[in-house]
This record gives structure tokens, sequence and C-alpha cells, in this order.
């Protein structure tokens, strides 16, 4: 009885030993199998890539130029080499003082909307990626942009006056830059009414701000009025002043006039205001 347990159990071990045997050797053959799969399906993605994984280029419109016919065969071409697309840059030429590139049509004018069409369609027909970089030269903005969108920056003027007595004066509007650099596109651009004042600036505050009587240039601390309500309809400052040496200061928010850099000849605007 013994021995025929014994025989019974060597041959399920047996059996069980044979089956996990067949078991390793099929999942190993799948495991191969998949392995070639992947293989080859990574050789056909460096044969032929999908457009996603294809490099691109920017493509410089130098100073604006281009031309219908010439798009079309750099397209053609780039599809030829296995290219994935372009991105169009609308920018100036880095060194020309001599100015042997000329100046083409300013970015989004008719002419700029109908060549970038174009490159569109061609785009799809070839099956192409085609990005445009939205501003002409390095940073966002243009001829459209409003003043209110332009980059800002805060301004100050001071005015001294001392009390005690009542005051009415007219505070002045603080000097804005001719120029934001030195660079020969650094003209600011600041639109401006018919009064010499910015068409579009906020007031932020009107403080002043006790002096020492030696020193009017040293401020005591903790000493300082908020004159915001203190203006009249006409703009004038209306206050009865405390005793002392005042210091007035009118804080206003105006755009910077700070034009695009790298544009276009045709192409100079102000740039926009990341944080308006």
């Amino acid at each position: 009885m013994t021995r025929m347990l014994f025989t019974v159990c060597r041959r399920d071990c047996a059996s069980i030993l044979v089956a996990g045997i067949l078991a390793i050797h099929f999942l190993a053959g799948t495991g191969c199998s998949r392995r070639q799969e992947d293989i080859g399906t990574l050789r056909d993605g460096f044969i032929e890539p999908p457009v996603e994984a294809r490099p691109r280029a920017l493509w410089d419109w130098v100073d604006g130029n281009f031309d219908l016919e010439e798009i079309t065969q750099e397209m053609e071409e780039a599809a030829r080499m296995g290219m994935g697309g372009f991105d169009i840059w609308d920018v100036c030429s880095v060194v020309d003082e001599d100015s042997i590139v000329p100046a083409g049509p300013a970015f989004m004018s008719d002419p700029s909307v109908e060549a970038i069409c174009h490159a569109i369609n061609e785009a799809e027909r070839l099956g192409l990626d085609l990005g445009l970089i939205i501003a002409s030269g390095w940073n966002a903005g243009g001829a459209w942009t409003l003043p209110e969108h332009q980059t800002m920056g805060l301004f100050h003027t001071d005015t001294l006056v001392r009390g005690p007595g009542p005051v009415e004066l007219g505070l002045e509007f603080p000097v804005l830059p001719d120029r934001t650099g030195t660079g020969r596109q650094s003209e600011a651009i600041i639109p401006r009414g018919t009064d010499g004042l910015p068409i579009f600036y906020k007031e932020v505050a009107l403080v002043a701000h006790r002096l020492e009587m030696k020193d009017t240039s040293m401020v005591i601390t903790g000493e300082m009025v908020d004159l915001s309500d203190f203006r009249n309809p006409s703009g004038l400052l209306a206050w009865d002043v405390p005793p002392g040496s005042w210091k007035v200061t009118r804080y206003v928010c105006t755009p910077t006039g700070q034009p695009l850099f790298s544009h276009t000849p045709n192409s100079r605007g102000p740039m926009i205001d990341h944080f308006s």
C-alpha cells in the first residue's frame, strides 16, 4: 500500500514538472515574440517616424520678406527630406547695416496674411505641421497693441509744501522717458493726446510725507498722509497742510513705451504688458 501511494505521488509530481516546463517554454516563446515585435516597431519608427517625431525648423522670414513660389518649393523639399514642419518667424536681419536686405511688408498686413495662409494650405497638402510666432521679433505685441495693454511702469513726481495753512495747487505729471534703452530701436512709443499727456494712465496714489526741518530730503518715519481724496474736480490738490514741511508724491501708472525687439523694418510696435 505504501509503495502504491509513493508510485502515484511520483507520477503526479512528474506530470506537474512536465506541465511546468511546457508552460515556461510557452511563456518564453511568447516573450521573445513580443520583443521581436517591439524591436520591429521601433525600427519602423526610425525608418518612417510619425510627423510629431520628425525634426522641425524655425523658419525666418527675414525683414518680412517672402515669395509664394519659394514657400511652396521649400516646404516640398522639407517634406521630401522627412522634416515634420516649420515655425514661421517674422524677424529682422541681425547684421545688415548697409540695408542690403530689402524691407518686406509689415507683419500681419494683407500681403503677410496672404503668405501665411498660403503656407498653411501647403502644410496641409504636404502633411507638415506649421506654427506661427505671433509677433514680429522677440516679444509679444505689435502696432495693434492698445495703450492700456502696453508695458506699464510706475512713475512719480514730488512737490514740496509747507504748513500750517490751506493750499490749492496743481501737481505736475511725471516726466516719462523718451527712450527705453540705448539701442537704435529703443525710442519710446507712448500714444499721447493733444494735451501732451498719455492717452492712457491711471492715478495710483497721492501721499504726503512730513520732512525733517533741517533736511528736506529726510522723511520722518510714520508721518504719512493719504491725499487721494483731497483732489477737487479740477484735479487740484486742496489740502489744509499741517505744520511743517511736506513732500507730496503723485504716483501714476502709464505705458513705458517699450517697443518690440528685433522687429522687421515695417513692423515696429509697442510690447504688451504680461501682467495686465
